[in-house]
């Protein structure tokens, strides 16, 4: 008996609002036409983070395309904290935040910081 592969092409998007983060959960293939939808969820999670953190967690994506690297890329250069398990998506994950701008802040005793 062959057994029949089931492709998931579908992503699913969860904001969760917390007392210390604005929590994005993408689930599924962040890939085609939802790289748009998980911008614009993202897009609305910084409107009412309200000075709390933006966290995106990708722990059960499957696949990312370019556009979705990208994506990730912007979200990371805007201060987002991607979270990832797994060897490859913790791999991809940190080549899209070393991708990023760091984004500098100067102290008043002059050091540099990264935030």
């Amino acid at each position: 008996m062959a057994l029949a592969m089931c492709l998931v092409r579908v992503l699913r998007i969860t904001l969760q609002p917390d007392t210390d983060a604005v929590r994005l959960v993408l689930e599924g293939r962040l890939a085609d036409a939802w790289v748009s939808e998980a911008e614009a969820t993202w897009r609305h999670a910084q409107a009412i983070r309200h000075g709390r953190s933006v966290e995106v967690d990708l722990r059960d994506v499957l696949a990312v395309d370019d556009a979705g690297r990208a994506l990730l890329g912007r979200m990371a250069q805007a201060g987002a904290r991607l979270l990832a398990c797994g060897c490859a998506m913790r791999e991809m994950v940190r080549e899209v935040a070393d991708a990023a701008p760091v984004v500098r802040e100067l102290r008043t005793e002059g050091e540099e910081r990264l935030s």
